[in-house]
């Protein structure tokens, strides 16, 4: 019985061409996952289809104001990579009382705008079912504040947001 040789480069070919269908597999992989967490972790815009709005009561704006500052909020919400995945659930106006001088002033400095107007409204909003590291997942979540400013009786614009 004769042993055959082994051909060193038959052999390295068919090793170089396992490591490659190895790396193949691992980077399809890889992709599979990452497809799979993004969609968890809020591979799409955050849901402002079903807000329910709370005008109260004011003597300083009009619905039309409220409603100009609430879709402002919606939009910032619905295309801000941060609340990808978060579903906005309600938008509530804070009252006439957070509006004084006091509160503008602060925000103009703080902020270095010069608006005229400022409005704040209070939401609530349910998280990604997988925790995207700044809220915890899966949960209903409110006490957050949308404070908007505009000057001269235009567009609002969002200022800052926050606990």
């Amino acid at each position: 019985m004769k042993i055959k040789k082994h051909d060193s480069k038959g052999f390295r070919a068919l090793n170089f061409f396992h490591v490659l269908a190895l790396i193949v597999l691992v980077c399809l992989a890889i992709g599979f996952i990452a497809v799979i967490v993004m969609s968890y972790l809020g591979g799409r815009p955050g849901v402002v289809s079903d807000v329910q709005v709370n005008y109260g009561n004011s003597e300083i704006y009009t619905r039309e104001d409220m409603d100009a500052a609430a879709e402002t909020i919606k939009q910032k919400f619905h295309s801000g990579s941060e609340w990808r995945g978060y579903t906005l659930h309600t938008l509530s106006y804070a009252s006439d009382e957070n509006f004084g001088s006091d509160t503008l002033q602060e925000l103009n400095d703080e902020f270095s705008t010069a608006y005229d107007q400022v409005i704040v409204f209070n939401s609530s909003f349910h998280t990604p079912k997988v925790s995207d590291g700044f809220r915890a997942a899966d949960v209903e979540d409110s006490g957050f504040y949308w404070y908007l400013g505009r000057k001269n009786g235009g567009s609002w614009e969002v200022i800052n947001a926050g606990y």
